[in-house]
């Protein structure tokens, strides 16, 4: 347990430090699993329609609900290994980018939505 939360603290100091700024589906996933670990089940009532970034976080959170404080804490140290590997490795990221870009193509194929010229007009 007490590797645990030492895992965990050091976890969340390295989060800070980060060489680049995750995106805001993962921002959003470290920080429910740091409410979670570190509060437990969300309570009281989901942010208003205007608040979206309150109602994103409340949401995320949520989604976590039932999940133990030691498995979030788990969690949580294994998202931010991974991110630290995944930036701090060219090959790694360039790999996902690859990955993501190729799911795009089988989801949308490769039809073209611009005409283009081939010609120059003079």
């Amino acid at each position: 347990m007490a590797d645990l939360k030492s895992s965990f603290e050091k976890a969340v100091a390295e989060s800070k430090t980060l060489p680049e700024k995750p995106d805001n589906a993962t921002l959003l996933q470290i920080y429910a699993l740091y409410k979670q670990a570190t509060g437990g089940d969300v309570d009281g009532k989901r942010p208003g329609f205007t608040d979206m970034v309150g109602r994103a976080k409340w949401d995320a959170w949520s989604e976590l609900k039932g999940t133990s404080a030691d498995e979030a804490m788990k969690q949580y140290v294994a998202l931010i290994e991974d991110l630290k590997g995944i930036l701090a490795s060219e090959q790694r990221l360039l790999g996902i980018i690859k990955d993501e870009l190729a799911a795009l193509l089988e989801e949308y194929g490769d039809e073209r939505r611009t005409e283009i010229l081939t010609e120059t007009s003079e």
